[in-house]
């Protein structure tokens, strides 16, 4: 299997884009694929101080 045969993306949400506004990253997510199928999964919310101000977001 070629390196080109094995990749993880990943997903980040946030809040917005200018951390000098109060935005965060709220969750990440990522999948690994490898020979065009997806092998594994990972999610998790982050950021917990952002309290229920981002309930909203997730």
């Amino acid at each position: 299997m070629s390196n080109a045969d094995r990749v993880i993306v990943l997903d980040f949400e946030t809040t917005g884009l200018p951390p000098d506004y109060g935005d965060r990253a709220i969750e990440i997510g990522a999948v690994r694929i490898e020979a065009g199928k997806v092998v594994d999964r990972f999610q998790a919310l982050m950021n917990p101080a952002c309290g229920h101000d981002c309930a909203h977001y997730v």
